[in-house]
């Protein structure tokens, strides 16, 4: 059974979503950008809000809180300032942390994107990390991480 996506605004909302995920066969692991060699920049922000837990013996610690990523595509949208579109539906960037001490690697949760039309997409996902954290013993309690 194949997911639907519900989504309520404006006519002009609605006419643009069916316009680029409809009537284009939008697949999601497709870029937005209208030449296939052209790279699209991404900025990337993290908010960190907790320290869940340190795990001394193994090095290990996990965090959670806010990835903000900006990119924008190549499209413009002129009559609508901005839509919001689950990210399920759109691309978003494949962002892994380099050195998780997770067994599911991918940590971040699904969120709407927000797509502006003058073509910047937000995407804020939470995020909980669980990463490699080494330190030296020797110094606690005022331990500096490497």
């Amino acid at each position: 059974m194949k997911a639907q996506c519900i989504l309520v605004g404006g006519p002009d909302q609605r006419r643009l979503l069916k316009y680029l995920l409809v009537d284009n066969n939008y697949n999601p692991i497709e870029r937005l950008v209208q030449n296939d060699s052209h790279t699209l920049p991404v900025i990337i922000h993290l908010a960190l809000q907790h320290t869940i837990d340190f795990d001394g013996k193994n090095e290990a610690i996990i965090i959670s809180g806010w990835m903000t990523l900006v990119c924008v595509f190549s499209y413009k949208f002129s009559n609508i300032q901005a839509l919001r579109i689950p990210s399920t539906q759109i691309w978003t960037p494949d962002i892994l942390l380099y050195n998780s001490a997770d067994e599911k690697f991918g940590s971040t949760m699904k969120a709407n994107a927000v797509v502006q039309h003058n073509g910047d997409m937000l995407y804020v996902p939470p995020f909980l990390f669980k990463s490699i954290c080494p330190f030296h013993i020797a110094a606690f309690p005022f331990m500096s991480f490497i």
